[in-house]
């Protein structure tokens, strides 16, 4: 069992941190790139990418570079697409094949609800020392009660979510924050409809 009283140890998967790269790369050029990781103290990822979990401290210091870093349309652009990158990698290399299969042959009323309580159980690789609950629906609902990367808004988590379902589930998939810690919710919550 996790022990999660000093959240300092809390980890979260390096991909919240390997996939800012390419997205800042793409809108803002490398200069600035290094500029915001170097101002989340990480500019060592740039020369040695992080292979495994991370300190969600660290993530949430990235995570808050980007938003301090940019404009607003464009924090928010980076951040959604780490977040879709993530989740690419994620279906990509961190689901079996099989299961792959499996929830892309499924119905979505049958796929929908097996993905997210597959998410809810490795929920700590992308929610540290969160406490994350789901609810089948309809709407399907994912909650992160004290969400560590709820820094401005959720979406990184809503990407992540959306590409994920998107890519196994249904291509109409949306997902949407109704709640959000940072705006002072005890929980940030995301429904997912098909």
């Amino acid at each position: 069992m996790r022990d999660f009283s000093d959240t300092s140890r809390a980890v979260i998967g390096p991909n919240a941190i390997l996939q800012c790269r390419p997205a800042l790369e793409a809108l803002v050029g490398p200069a600035l790139t290094r500029r915001t990781f170097a101002k989340a103290g990480l500019s060592r990822y740039l020369d040695d990418p992080p292979s495994a979990m991370v300190p969600q401290t660290e993530v949430t210091a990235l995570h808050r570079a980007i938003l301090e870093g940019l404009s607003q349309p464009e924090a928010e652009r980076v951040i959604r697409d780490a977040g879709r990158r993530t989740g690419a990698y994620i279906v990509q290399n961190r689901i079996p094949r099989l299961a792959r299969l499996i929830l892309r042959a499924l119905p979505a009323r049958l796929s929908g609800p097996a993905l997210l309580r597959a998410i809810e159980r490795n929920a700590w690789t992308f929610a540290g020392d969160a406490d994350v609950f789901q609810e089948s629906g309809p709407p399907m609902r994912l909650a992160i009660l004290g969400n560590p990367l709820a820094v401005g808004r959720c979406d990184w988590h809503c990407a992540v979510l959306q590409s994920m379902f998107q890519a196994l589930v249904s291509r109409r998939a949306h997902v949407r924050e109704s709640g959000c810690c940072a705006r002072g919710d005890p929980a940030c919550i995301f429904e997912i409809s098909l």
